[in-house]
């Protein structure tokens, strides 16, 4: 267990960094209370839900629509995104807005 694994750092280290399991006591309980309010916001909000952004299955967003008009608007990624994708998202809904005779959710 004393094995240096990376950059310095032993396995059980690297656990307790990235792993909140290891390093949050009360992990259990706070994951629990984030699962049923994502329930919650999923069965209340307007919401469209795996919007492809990509051509890849994992390319896919969830949108939650403001509870008011001029409200601010949040979306969640499957996907991890780096520097460029941000644009890269934006330019592509945008484009899909744009041409859409319907609304394309």
């Amino acid at each position: 267990m004393n094995e240096i694994i990376y950059k310095g750092f032993r396995k059980d280290e690297l656990e307790y960094q990235y792993n909140p399991r290891e390093s949050v006591p009360e992990y259990p309980q706070l994951s629990k209370r984030k699962a049923e309010q994502a329930r919650n916001v999923r069965e209340t909000a307007k919401s469209w839900l795996n919007v492809a952004y990509g051509s890849s299955p994992r390319e896919t967003m969830d949108i939650y629509a403001a509870d008011k008009a001029g409200g601010r608007c949040s979306s969640i990624s499957t996907a991890g995104i780096d520097a460029g994708e941000p644009r890269r998202i934006t330019a592509t809904l945008y484009r899909r807005l744009r041409n859409a005779e319907q609304p394309w959710w």
